[in-house]
């Protein structure tokens, strides 16, 4: 991920319907996948917890 932003911040300042600014969008979208990725396992991880607590199991 950290070469992903790199990358972006290397192509800061396109100009519009340029290959970099396809290449940013790309990027943009890669990065929401991977966030949207995260915030799922997240979820799912304190759901168990949250069953864990239920069943009585800590």
């Amino acid at each position: 991920m950290n070469a992903a932003i790199a990358r972006a911040q290397e192509l800061m300042g396109f100009t519009n319907g340029s290959d970099e600014e396809r290449e940013m969008a790309e990027i943009a979208d890669a990065v929401k996948v991977y966030e949207d990725s995260i915030a799922m396992l997240r979820g799912v991880g304190e759901r168990a917890a949250d069953q864990s607590s239920e069943d009585g199991n800590s």
